[in-house]
This record gives C-alpha cells, structure tokens and sequence, in this order.
C-alpha cells in the first residue's frame, strides 16, 4: 500500500455579520475521507466533507492531522464547535485509491438561519441519527379527569417534521402506570422506549383546571389554564435532550372548549423553542461530538480491565467513561466524533476483534465477547 503523510496546518476563517441580519445561504465544497472501501466508510467520508463544507461557510478554526501508519488511517481532528447546517448536497467527486483510502468531495448548501424552519435539512440530520422513531406519551387531564385532545397534535407536528410515529395500535397497549412512570423518570421513559422500538420519546403532563366561569349575555364563558411540563428523551440513553414548560389560559362556552383552547395556546406557544433545542442538539451532535452507550456483555475480570484502554484508543471515541459493571455486563459512556459515529462498531470490531455487535440502535451499541476469548 501506497504510504501517505499528510499534515494540515492551522488554518483561520473569518466570519462577520452585522447583529441581527441573517447569513444568506451559501454552496460550498468540502472534503472528506476514510479508511476503508466499504459503504461505512462511504458513508463516513460524506459526514467529514459536510462538516468541512460547514466549517468552510461559517468561519471556524481547525487543527488537524491525518496520518496513514501500518495501512491505516490515523485522524486526529481539532475544531471548535461548528454553527450551520447543510440544507442539500451532492457528491461531486469520490474515489478509492491505491491506499484503501476512500476520498470523497462534496458541493454542498450551508445555511445558518433556523434549523427547525426547514424542511429538508431537517430530514437530512434525521437521517444521520437513524430516523428515530418517536412515542408520544402525554398523561391530560382537565380538573382531574383523563382527557386525550392535546396528544394528537403533538404528533401531526412531529409527524410534520418527518419524524416516523410508533404504531399507535401499539401505543394503546400502554398502561396509564407506564405513561404516568415515563413522565417523572426519564429512566423509565427509556425503558418505555426499548419495549416498543422508539429512540425519542416525547412524555410529560397537559393539566387543565377551571380557573373562573362568568355569563355573558345570559351565555356561560368558562376559563381554563392549561399547564403543560414536557420532555423530549433518547430512549437509549435515557437523556433529557429538551424541556417544554408553558401555562395559557383558554376560553370557551364550555369546559372541553376552554381546556382545549388553553392546551393549544401552551403547546403553539412553546412548541418552536422546544423543537429547536432538540434539533440544535442533534445537529450538533451530526456536525461535532455526540454521546453514544456502549454495552458489553460477557465480560471477564481480567478482560475489563484492558477494555477501556482499547477503547480509548479506537478512532473517533473521543472520551470513554465506565459507568457499571455488574455480572460481566459493562456499560460505557463515549464521546463520539459525529462523522463517525454510523460506522463506530466497525472500528470498534477492528480494533477489538475478540467482540461480537449484537445490537445497533442511533446512539447505542451493543457488543459481547465472543465464547473462545475470555
């Protein structure tokens, strides 16, 4: 194999906007590369052009050295957070050369307004985090009552935003406990998630109360405030990735009309901040670090104690913190490169062949040791 050695220095891109105006978008090239020919690291050079592509349009400063040693690729990137998103792009040019590097150039459109305004950005980012199926678990009630008239258009807009819906026949075989559970305990919310495939759960309370009833012209006017306490959480980690708090009070000629006016006015008041911040989160992570779960079962002793060495040293975990162990089951806390996150249990695997992927979800990894290793 071709040896290549390649340093690039440090380089500095100056952005300036006047406050207050925002950047026209712009179309711009970047490049990336992998080691590799297969389609994971494909797919890994394409994430390290679009993040270039951004970094080239917004301005930021970045450190990196690229290395091949003993036929294989060594990336050690340094950049500081990268604002932007790329709102379309095609690939211009992608190669494999005598290196089994694959190298890929990308022409891409970098905008900097609203991430949650478009559309097709949007699916692009949920792409690159698996498209996350989404449960929608909201506990309504209206003076004490069960009610069910927000939950609905909570998911149209998720829904909207292309986010994939879990099957509500399977959402009526929740227990209300189970609901009520995920509401306080983003653990539990979890645990909801895995059981029946969704990686976001949106869980939380809609409370409504009769706040005061008058007449007018001889015609009762009711007024409800509607209060809602929402979570977005990744079901694989059980992390709280966005909070919605909102109080309205609605109006109506009676309590069902009321409570709902005041549910809407809640839910359209805080919706965009609370999409938003989820977005800025994934996107982010897509573009810079992202926190992955990893799981590793039938594990020795003696194995463990090597295992967070060797995966520390695997390409694009930034950080690698043990959180259990607990009858041969270790579970870590990464801190991925974003670009290589999609094809982190391929590099995990070559560099600890002893372990065996057993399950692969957006941000979680699930591995065992093979039965000859231990």
């Amino acid at each position: 194999m071709k040896k290549w050695n390649r340093i690039a220095g440090c380089c500095l891109w100056l952005f300036i906007a006047a406050s207050g105006i925002q950047a026209a978008e712009k179309t711009v090239e970047g490049a990336g590369m992998a080691a590799g020919n297969t389609a994971a690291a494909h797919d890994e050079a394409v994430n390290k052009a679009l993040r270039n592509a951004v970094e080239r349009a917004v301005g930021v400063m970045v450190t990196s050295e690229s290395l091949v040693k003993n036929f294989q690729l060594v990336e050690d990137q340094i950049y500081s957070k990268v604002e932007g998103y790329v709102k379309s792009y095609e690939i211009i040019e992608e190669n494999v050369g005598a290196d089994n590097i694959t190298r890929v150039k990308v022409s891409a459109v970098v905008e900097e307004t609203k991430l949650e305004e478009d559309l097709a950005a949007i699916k692009l980012i949920l792409k690159a985090k698996g498209n996350p199926r989404t449960m929608v678990t909201i506990r309504e009630t209206v003076d004490g009552t069960e009610s069910n008239t927000l939950s609905s258009s909570v998911e149209q807009f998720f829904s909207s935003k292309s986010f994939p819906i879990v099957d509500m026949d399977q959402m009526e075989k929740i227990k209300a406990r189970d609901a009520a559970d995920a509401e306080t305990d983003p653990q539990k919310a979890k645990a909801l998630g895995n059981r029946f495939g969704a990686e976001l759960i949106i869980s939380g309370n809609a409370q409504a109360q009769l706040s005061s009833q008058t007449t007018a012209y001889n015609v009762p006017v009711y007024a409800f405030s509607g209060t809602l306490a929402f979570k977005a959480i990744d079901a694989n980690s059980g992390a709280v990735l966005s909070i919605l708090n909102e109080t309205e009070t609605g109006r109506g000629g009676n309590p069902a009309q009321a409570s709902q006016q005041a549910f809407t006015k809640a839910w359209e008041k805080g919706r965009d901040a609370f999409f938003g911040t989820l977005m800025e989160k994934w996107r982010s992570s897509v573009l810079n670090t992202t926190d992955m779960i990893l799981v590793v079962s039938k594990c020795s002793a003696e194995k463990r104690t090597e295992l967070k060495d060797k995966l520390s040293s695997v390409e694009g975990i930034k950080d690698c913190i043990e959180k259990t162990f607990n009858n041969g089951v270790c579970e870590f806390a990464l801190e991925v490169d974003g670009a290589v996150a999609g094809s982190l249990d391929e590099k995990i695997v070559e560099s600890i062949p002893d372990l065996s992927l057993t399950v692969k979800t957006g941000d979680r990894l699930d591995f065992e040791f093979k039965a000859d290793s231990n």
